[in-house]
C-alpha cells in the first residue's frame, strides 16, 4: 500500500516527514494516516511555518506548555496572509468573534473568564441536571419505540444539548430552534476551508446571536439571578469584562456546549452498534457505562486537531521551533498511540487506565467536559434500558472538516424492550 504522507523522511534523515493537515477533511478514516505520521517521528512538517505533532507524549506535554499560545484557525492563517492558504475570515463579525472568545485567549484574560464560566458548567451543577437530562432523552427516544428507527444526530445528539444548554442559559423554549440554527452555523468558523457563502453565513450568524444574547444580558441588569448571564453582568459592572466580551463568550458557551455533546453522542452511536460485542458487554454490566464513554471519546474524539502558536522557542524531537510557528497537535492520533494505549485500534468499553486527550489538558481543558460526559452516559443508560436491539441503520455521513469529527447523519435501527 502506498504511503499517505506527502513526503517521507529524506535519505539523509535531516528532514521530518511532511503532511498537509488541511487534507484530513478528505478522509473518512484518517487513522492510517495518523499511524504513518507517528511511525515517521515525533514531529512532522505541515505547510509554510507549520508543524504537526502526532505522538501522545509530546501532545500531552505541549497541551500544558506555556511557551505555546492559543489560537483559532483564522489567526493562524492571518500569520501567513501572503501565502496561498485557502482560508480567511476577513474582518467581519465572525473574525472579531474568534478574537474575544475564551478558547482563543491566553493568561491572564483566559484565567478570569474561565473562573466565571466554569461556575455555570461545574460538575456539581451538572449533577443537578441528571434527572432533567434523562427526561429529555426519554422524550426524544419515544418516537423510536414505535418506528424502530431514529437518526442519532438529528433526533438525539443535536436536540438534547440544545434543550439542556437552553435551560441553563435561560433561553425560552419557543426561541431555542432558531437560536440553535444560528449557533450551528458557527461550526463553519472552525473548518479548515471556508468558502465565501459559508463565511457570509458565519458573519450573519454571529450578528444575529450577538443581538439576541445582548438583549438577554441587558434584561438581566434589571433582574439578576444566579445564572451565568447574571454573573457576567456583575463582572461587567465591576469593570472586569466588557459588554462585547460577555456577549461573545456566552455565544461560545452555547455553541461549544452543543457541539461537544453532539459529536460525542453521534460518534458513540456510529461506533457502538458497529461493535456488537462491546455493546453486549454494556448490557451485561451497566457499571461499564462511564468507562465506555471515556473509551468512545478516545476512539473517535470530537476534536481531531488543535492548534497553538509558538510564543517562545520550544524543542520537539531534537528540533527547535521558532517563535511564530504554528503547531498542530493531533489529538486523534495521540489517542491511538501504541506507546500509550495497548491495542489502540480496538474498542474496549472497559479500558483502564484511559488517559485520553479528547478534552485537551491544562488551562484550555474543555469547559463542557462534565456536561458532555453526563449527557453521553445518561443517553447510553436510557438507550440500553429501552431497547433490546441497537444496530446500524445505514452508513453514517461525516461532515468534511479537518479539525472536527462532525457527523451529519447516523441512522440507528432499534427494537423496543
Amino acid at each position: 500500500m502506498a504511503s499517505l504522507i506527502l513526503e517521507s523522511v529524506s535519505a539523509s534523515g535531516e528532514l521530518p516527514a511532511r503532511f498537509d493537515p488541511f487534507t484530513l477533511s478528505d478522509y473518512q478514516d484518517p487513522y492510517p494516516i495518523f499511524a504513518e505520521l507517528r511511525n515517521a517521528g515525533p514531529l512532522c512538517r505541515g505547510g509554510p511555518g507549520q508543524w504537526l505533532v502526532p505522538r501522545y507524549a509530546e501532545v500531552a506535554a505541549l497541551l500544558r506548555d506555556q511557551r505555546l499560545g492559543q489560537f483559532q484557525f483564522p489567526a493562524a492563517y492571518q500569520l501567513f496572509a501572503g501565502s496561498d492558504l485557502p482560508y480567511s475570515l476577513g474582518e467581519g463579525p465572525a473574525s472579531k468573534f474568534t478574537q474575544r472568545v475564551i478558547v482563543g485567549l491566553d493568561r491572564p484574560a483566559h484565567t478570569q473568564l474561565r473562573g466565571l464560566i466554569s461556575k455555570a458548567l461545574s460538575p456539581a451543577l451538572v449533577r443537578n441536571q441528571h434527572e432533567r437530562i434523562a427526561e429529555e432523552v426519554d422524550g426524544l427516544l419515544a418516537p423510536a419505540l414505535d418506528s424502530g428507527t431514529f437518526d442519532a444526530v438529528t433526533d438525539l445528539a443535536y436536540p438534547l444539548p440544545l434543550a439542556v444548554l437552553g435551560e441553563l442559559l435561560g433561553i425560552p423554549v419557543a426561541d431555542r430552534a432558531e437560536v440553535g440554527h444560528y449557533g450551528y452555523q458557527l461550526t463553519k468558523i472552525f473548518a479548515s476551508v471556508v468558502v465565501d457563502e459559508e463565511r457570509l453565513a458565519a458573519d450573519n450568524a454571529v450578528t444575529w446571536l450577538r443581538n439576541y444574547f445582548g438583549a438577554m444580558i441587558n434584561d438581566r441588569r434589571g433582574s439578576p439571578g444566579q445564572d451565568l448571564l447574571s454573573q457576567l453582568v456583575i463582572s461587567e459592572e465591576k469593570g472586569e469584562l466588557t459588554f462585547d466580551e460577555i456577549v461573545d463568550n456566552v455565544i461560545f458557551v452555547f455553541f461549544a456546549g452543543i457541539e461537544t455533546s453532539m459529536t460525542l453522542i453521534s460518534a458513540a452511536l456510529a461506533t457502538l452498534p458497529a461493535h456488537p460485542d462491546q455493546l453486549g458487554r454494556l448490557r451485561l454490566d451497566g457499571s461499564l457505562v462511564p468507562t465506555a464513554i471515556e473509551e468512545l471519546l478516545r476512539y473517535d474524539p470530537p476534536t481531531r486537531v488543535t492548534g497553538r502558536i509558538v510564543a517562545e522557542p520550544v524543542e520537539i524531537g531534537q528540533r527547535t521551533l521558532r517563535k511564530g510557528r504554528v503547531v498542530f497537535l493531533l489529538i486523534a492520533s495521540a489517542n491511538h498511540d501504541e506507546r500509550q494505549f495497548a491495542d489502540p485500534e480496538k474498542l474496549d468499553v472497559g479500558r483502564q487506565p484511559n488517559n485520553h486527550l479528547s478534552f485537551g489538558s491544562g488551562i484550555h481543558y474543555c469547559l463542557g467536559a462534565a456536561l458532555a460526559r453526563a449527557e453521553g452516559a445518561i443517553m447510553l443508560q436510557r438507550l440500553l434500558s429501552r431497547f433490546t436491539t441497537i444496530e446500524p441503520g445505514g452508513e453514517p455521513t461525516v461532515a468534511r472538516y479537518a479539525t472536527l469529527r462532525a457527523y451529519v447523519s447516523v441512522p440507528v435501527q432499534v427494537r423496543a424492550a
